[in-house]
Protein backbone atom coordinates (compact mmCIF):
# COMPACT_ATOMS: atom_id res chain seq x y z
CA UNK A 1 0.00 0.00 0.00
CA UNK A 2 2.77 2.50 0.82
CA UNK A 3 4.47 1.60 -2.38
CA UNK A 4 0.94 2.42 -4.61
CA UNK A 5 0.89 5.95 -2.16
CA UNK A 6 4.31 6.86 -3.62
CA UNK A 7 3.66 5.66 -7.09
CA UNK A 8 0.84 7.96 -7.32
CA UNK A 9 2.77 10.73 -5.65
CA UNK A 10 5.44 10.52 -8.35
CA UNK A 11 3.27 9.95 -10.92
CA UNK A 12 1.37 13.30 -10.26
CA UNK A 13 4.84 15.40 -9.37
CA UNK A 14 5.51 14.10 -13.07
CA UNK A 15 2.50 15.19 -14.41
CA UNK A 16 2.60 18.68 -12.66
CA UNK A 17 6.12 19.49 -14.15
CA UNK A 18 5.05 18.48 -17.68
CA UNK A 19 7.17 15.29 -17.57
CA UNK A 20 4.39 12.69 -17.57
CA UNK A 21 1.11 11.62 -19.16
CA UNK A 22 -1.70 14.52 -19.89
CA UNK A 23 -4.85 13.77 -18.80
CA UNK A 24 -7.56 14.37 -22.06
CA UNK A 25 -4.61 15.70 -23.62
CA UNK A 26 -5.68 13.94 -26.98
CA UNK A 27 -8.72 16.34 -26.76
CA UNK A 28 -6.41 19.34 -27.86
CA UNK A 29 -4.64 17.62 -30.34
CA UNK A 30 -5.39 18.95 -33.74
CA UNK A 31 -5.32 22.16 -35.57
CA UNK A 32 -6.85 24.94 -34.25
CA UNK A 33 -8.08 28.25 -36.10
CA UNK A 34 -8.39 31.78 -35.12
CA UNK A 35 -7.86 35.87 -35.33
CA UNK A 36 -5.77 38.13 -33.74
CA UNK A 37 -6.49 41.85 -33.49
CA UNK A 38 -3.81 44.56 -32.38
CA UNK A 39 -3.72 47.63 -32.72
CA UNK A 40 -6.69 47.59 -35.30
CA UNK A 41 -4.63 45.03 -37.17
CA UNK A 42 -6.01 41.32 -37.68
CA UNK A 43 -4.25 38.50 -38.50
CA UNK A 44 -5.26 34.91 -39.25
CA UNK A 45 -3.69 32.27 -36.95
CA UNK A 46 -3.03 28.67 -36.77
CA UNK A 47 -2.11 26.36 -33.50
CA UNK A 48 -1.30 22.87 -33.81
CA UNK A 49 -0.93 20.43 -31.00
CA UNK A 50 0.48 17.48 -30.71
CA UNK A 51 1.17 14.72 -28.37
CA UNK A 52 4.76 13.15 -28.41
CA UNK A 53 6.01 11.43 -25.37
CA UNK A 54 3.48 12.66 -23.03
CA UNK A 55 4.27 16.05 -23.50
CA UNK A 56 2.18 18.55 -24.93
CA UNK A 57 3.95 20.14 -28.43
CA UNK A 58 3.08 22.34 -31.01
CA UNK A 59 3.19 25.24 -33.26
CA UNK A 60 1.92 28.35 -33.69
CA UNK A 61 1.85 29.93 -37.47
CA UNK A 62 0.90 33.58 -38.86
CA UNK A 63 -1.13 33.52 -42.14
CA UNK A 64 0.26 35.36 -45.08
CA UNK A 65 -0.77 38.94 -45.04
CA UNK A 66 -1.45 38.82 -48.56
CA UNK A 67 -5.33 38.49 -47.96
CA UNK A 68 -5.34 34.13 -49.00
CA UNK A 69 -5.21 33.33 -44.83
CA UNK A 70 -2.23 30.99 -46.37
CA UNK A 71 -0.69 29.55 -43.58
CA UNK A 72 1.87 27.65 -45.73
CA UNK A 73 3.37 31.31 -46.69
CA UNK A 74 3.45 32.91 -43.68
CA UNK A 75 5.41 32.95 -40.36
CA UNK A 76 5.95 29.59 -37.95
CA UNK A 77 6.90 29.32 -34.66
CA UNK A 78 7.20 26.69 -31.98
CA UNK A 79 4.91 26.61 -28.78
CA UNK A 80 7.01 25.81 -25.69
CA UNK A 81 5.93 25.59 -21.79
CA UNK A 82 2.90 23.93 -22.62
CA UNK A 83 0.54 23.19 -19.83
CA UNK A 84 -2.70 21.23 -19.64
CA UNK A 85 -4.73 21.10 -16.40
CA UNK A 86 -8.44 20.42 -16.46
CA UNK A 87 -9.82 23.21 -19.05
CA UNK A 88 -7.02 25.30 -18.71
CA UNK A 89 -4.23 25.37 -21.71
CA UNK A 90 -1.58 27.65 -21.05
CA UNK A 91 1.96 28.17 -23.93
CA UNK A 92 4.28 30.81 -25.03
CA UNK A 93 5.21 31.44 -28.47
CA UNK A 94 8.82 32.87 -28.63
CA UNK A 95 9.12 34.63 -31.75
CA UNK A 96 12.87 35.92 -31.19
CA UNK A 97 13.38 31.77 -30.80
CA UNK A 98 14.32 32.39 -26.60
CA UNK A 99 11.46 33.30 -24.34
CA UNK A 100 12.21 36.93 -23.70
CA UNK A 101 10.12 39.89 -22.92
CA UNK A 102 8.42 39.71 -26.02
CA UNK A 103 7.68 36.65 -26.29
CA UNK A 104 3.63 36.20 -26.10
CA UNK A 105 1.80 34.02 -23.39
CA UNK A 106 -1.59 32.73 -24.00
CA UNK A 107 -3.94 31.77 -21.28
CA UNK A 108 -7.04 29.83 -22.61
CA UNK A 109 -10.16 27.99 -21.70
CA UNK A 110 -11.09 24.57 -23.05
CA UNK A 111 -14.64 25.37 -24.44
CA UNK A 112 -15.45 21.77 -26.50
CA UNK A 113 -14.30 22.65 -30.08
CA UNK A 114 -12.92 26.34 -28.98
CA UNK A 115 -10.20 27.83 -27.25
CA UNK A 116 -10.88 31.09 -25.70
CA UNK A 117 -8.81 33.56 -24.19
CA UNK A 118 -5.62 36.10 -24.61
CA UNK A 119 -2.02 36.75 -25.51
CA UNK A 120 -0.34 38.60 -24.11
CA UNK A 121 3.76 40.02 -24.24
CA UNK A 122 5.58 39.01 -21.25
CA UNK A 123 6.82 42.48 -20.54
CA UNK A 124 5.38 44.39 -18.04
CA UNK A 125 3.07 47.46 -20.05
CA UNK A 126 2.01 44.70 -22.21
CA UNK A 127 -1.84 44.31 -22.84
CA UNK A 128 -3.80 41.29 -23.12
CA UNK A 129 -5.06 40.35 -26.44
CA UNK A 130 -8.11 38.50 -26.63
CA UNK A 131 -7.80 35.53 -28.94
CA UNK A 132 -10.57 32.24 -29.91
CA UNK A 133 -9.22 29.29 -31.72
CA UNK A 134 -11.67 26.91 -33.35
CA UNK A 135 -10.81 23.08 -34.31
CA UNK A 136 -10.13 22.74 -37.80
CA UNK A 137 -11.04 19.77 -39.89
CA UNK A 138 -8.86 19.33 -42.80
Amino acid sequence: MKNLSRLFLISAMMWVSGCGPLPGGGALNGVWRGTVTEKGKTVSVELEIFEQRGMLKGGFKIASETGSNDFTKGMAFEIVQAEHVGNHFKFIVPFSGEVDNDSVVFDLTIEGNKLTGFGKERHPRSEKIPVVFTKHRK
